[in-house]
């Protein structure tokens, strides 16, 4: 029988979330948020701790030069690139999830992909050697493409993770036969509502646009307050985001689930912004053509790109029971045999 190891006296299982990334895009925290949820729901009578994979990120980041970049740090870090040997690396980030002590890791979201196996594989890879089981929950895939089928699918290889629950029909299908124990299942930020409860705005009926990597449409609000939103903090906001009246960049991401979940209608072209707005019942459209809008067809949102579009809250809750009882079902299978 594999017992959990038990921490000062608590026998509590002790399950270690890996995500974090919110700065750089707050739909990260939407996912961690929903994802520790199912947890709660499917492992009750346990501990999760939380890490984050956004040291390494950050390192790896600061050695790139980026064309937002402030030109002083542009000249440090070309100043370093021109001196051997000075220890500039990725490889100098100490990176707790590696090095905690755990009896389960968890990670979800935006995890199939090339940059999360050169990044974030190592930790991964770490925590296996040690012994503890990795679960897969709610994953999917960047862009689908043959480059990162094989770079994953050699990465499941090694891992040899415990499940594999995925986000969308799509990656379900490239890599369900790769894991010994597979569930296709929905997108993490679906569950946000089991992890937080939004009160009430006092605001007018409103829309919400929430365009960050294209320009944003015409809308017609019909007489409504229009509000923006930007998911990106991690950086200086552009001038024509903050010159806009009723605009909301926060750095938690209650501020945009309240936002989302009282809107009359969320127009973006965020994933996860669409995600939240259908979680809570709303209206979403996606202005984006991007492989991963895939995962709000696996929840129901078909036809989001071309027009606004409303989940049948019923086929949601079946889903969630699903992927509840699942995780429940595995992990449970696997401490007790």
């Amino acid at each position: 029988m594999v017992q959990p190891r038990s921490a000062e006296g608590d026998d509590k299982m002790r399950i270690l979330y890996f995500g974090g990334g919110w700065p750089t895009n707050i739909g990260n925290a939407f996912i961690d948020l929903g994802a520790m949820a199912l947890l709660r729901l499917a492992l009750p009578n346990t501990a999760i701790g939380f890490a984050s994979g956004l040291p390494r990120w950050h390192f790896a980041r600061s050695i790139e030069v980026s064309p937002r970049t402030p030109s002083g740090l542009i000249d440090r870090i070309r100043r370093k690139r021109e001196r051997p040997g000075d220890g500039l690396s990725a490889d100098n980030a100490l990176v707790p999830a590696a090095l905690t002590e755990c009896d389960l890791a968890v990670y979800s979201g935006n995890a199939v992909t090339e940059i999360f196996v050169k990044q974030s594989g190592g930790t991964m890879l770490a925590l296996a050697e040690r012994g503890v089981p990795i679960l897969l929950l709610g994953v999917g895939g960047s862009s689908y493409c043959d480059s990162e089928r094989d770079t994953y699918s050699d990465f499941l290889r090694r891992l040899k993770p415990l499940a594999f629950v995925s986000r969308d029909d799509v990656t379900y299908a490239a890599y369900q036969h790769a894991v010994r124990n597979s569930h296709p299942g929905i997108d993490c930020a679906f569950f946000l509502p089991d992890a937080y409860k939004p009160f009430r705005l006092a605001l007018p009926d409103y829309v919400v646009a929430a365009f960050d990597a294209c320009p944003e449409p015409r809308l017609d609000a019909k007489g409504r307050l229009l509000v923006r939103a930007h998911h990106q903090i991690y950086e200086a906001a552009p001038r024509a985001w903050v010159d806009t009246d009723n605009t909301l960049i926060s750095d938690i991401p209650q501020d945009y689930l309240t936002l989302y979940a009282n809107a009359q209608e969320v127009h973006s072209d965020r994933v996860h912004a669409c995600v939240a707005s259908l979680a809570y019942g709303g209206a979403a459209r996606l202005y984006n053509s991007t492989p991963r809008g895939s995962l709000l067809d696996c929840a129901g949102a078909y036809g989001i790109r071309e027009d606004l579009a409303k989940l049948d809250m019923g086929l949601l809750a079946q889903k969630k029971n699903a992927q509840v009882a699942y995780v429940r079902e595995v992990v449970s299978k696997h401490f007790d045999q």
